[in-house]
C-alpha cells in the first residue's frame, strides 16, 4: 500500500545521544526505511553509513569493529574509510577504488546524534546547521 503522502521529511534528526556510541562502538540503526550503522571512530568522531559492505552485503552493525583507518566487515575484513570509500582490503595490496559505502551527514551538538536526511541523495549546495539546542 503506497504512503498517503509521497513527501519525505527532510531536516536534522535525533539519531542517538553522544553517550550512546562509546568508543570503538559499532551500533546499527534503521531510519527512514534505510538500514544504518553507527560508529565511533578511533578519532572520537561518529559517522553513519549505509549499512551493507559493498563487498558481499554483510551487514556492519553486526560484528563490524572499528580500526584505525575505519570500519572492518565481518565478514572478510574490508576497511571502510570515514569518507565511505574502500581503505583496504586484507589480502589485496590495494584497496578497491570502485567500491563506496554511503556516509551520511552527521553532526553532534550538546551530547546529541544527529542526521541529515535530504530530499535526494545529493548532499545540499548550501549547508544548514543543525538546532543547537
Amino acid at each position: 500500500m503506497p504512503h498517503p503522502l509521497p513527501m519525505k521529511p527532510t531536516g536534522w534528526f535525533q539519531v542517538g545521544w553522544s553517550t550512546d556510541f562509546g568508543p570503538d562502538s559499532v551500533k546499527p540503526l534503521r531510519y527512514f526505511d534505510t538500514d544504518l550503522v553507527a560508529y565511533r571512530g578511533k578519532d572520537g568522531v561518529v559517522r553513519i553509513h549505509d549499512a551493507y559492505c559493498e563487498h558481499l552485503g554483510a551487514h556492519l552493525g553486526y560484528g563490524g569493529c572499528v580500526t584505525d583507518a575505519g570500519l572492518q566487515c565481518p565478514f572478510h575484513g574490508w576497511v571502510w574509510a570515514p569518507d565511505g570509500s574502500n581503505a583496504s582490503i586484507p589480502y589485496q595490496d590495494r584497496p578497491n577504488k570502485a567500491r563506496r559505502v554511503r556516509p551520511w551527514i552527521q553532526r553532534q551538538t550538546r551530547r546529541r546524534t544527529l542526521r541529515r536526511r535530504l530530499r535526494s541523495s545529493r548532499r545540499s549546495d548550501g549547508f544548514i546547521h543543525p538546532p543547537d539546542s
